[in-house]
């Protein structure tokens, strides 16, 4: 459900195990317009930008990808 909170374009922040420590800026690239029937996922994927500090990625890392969510028209409710 959360799926529709996700556009192209949007900002998200990767972590890679062979990094500890830091994150990297990436922007989603694609967000499936169906769920995969056998997971009942929405696959998105996303683009990590290029570090200048020569930081190579390889094939095969595993990376948590945060996506930043979206949210129109929100209203603030105070609590008493």
């Amino acid at each position: 459900r959360d799926v529709v909170h996700v556009a192209v374009g949007d900002t998200a922040r990767v972590a890679f195990d062979a990094y500890p420590g830091r994150t990297f800026a990436a922007r989603v690239t694609l967000v499936a317009s169906a769920a995969d029937p056998a997971t009942g996922t929405f696959p998105v994927e996303v683009e990590v930008e290029v570090e200048e500090d020569g930081t190579r990625f390889v094939q095969g890392l595993v990376a948590r990808v945060t996506l930043a969510r979206r949210v129109a028209n929100a209203a603030a409710v105070p609590s008493v």
